[in-house]
């Protein structure tokens, strides 16, 4: 037996929604106080409601509202900087086309400041975030890949 939060009745845990983030695994409200709430909403905010559902189904809106909520950035400024980067890579130049994932570019920014930085491949925003967006990590990247193997062996007495 479980205590509904919203109708105060005592149910069986039968009647509630599971929630991993719950300590018990269970939701506060019972099924039918869920039901309620959500029909009373989609009352209230009809117009709202079928908006979102449209934003979902529109590609183009949703990478729109996605840019606005993360990068405060609309996708005709998204677009333009795809323009001005000659739909290419920041860091590797390289013409960038959808991965598997559907994904065209990563929109890289700092992250303690949150500035744009530019746009940049799949594996080359992978690359940063592996490297913690560390400059010294990355310059210590750059002269351990520029090194000539024959002085590798050498310290380690391979040659």
């Amino acid at each position: 037996m479980k205590r509904c939060s919203k109708c105060k009745a005592s149910k069986s845990t039968s009647e509630f929604n599971k929630n991993r983030r719950r300590e018990d695994g269970l939701d506060l409200w019972c099924r039918n106080c869920v039901k309620q709430n959500h029909s009373s909403y989609y009352a209230r905010n009809r117009l709202k409601v079928i908006e979102s559902t449209k934003a979902k189904r529109d590609p183009r809106r949703h990478k729109d509202l996605h840019l606005q909520r993360s990068y405060d950035m609309t996708i005709d400024q998204y677009e333009a900087l795809v323009e001005q980067q000659n739909g290419r890579c920041a860091i590797c130049k390289k013409r960038v086309t959808k991965d598997s994932r559907g994904r065209t570019f990563a929109v890289d920014h700092c992250h303690q400041c949150f500035r744009l930085r530019g746009l940049l491949c799949t594996k080359c925003n992978l690359a940063i975030g592996l490297l913690e967006d560390d400059p010294t990590i990355m310059q210590a990247a750059i002269r351990h890949v520029r090194c000539c193997p024959k002085e590798v062996l050498d310290t380690i007495g391979i040659a």
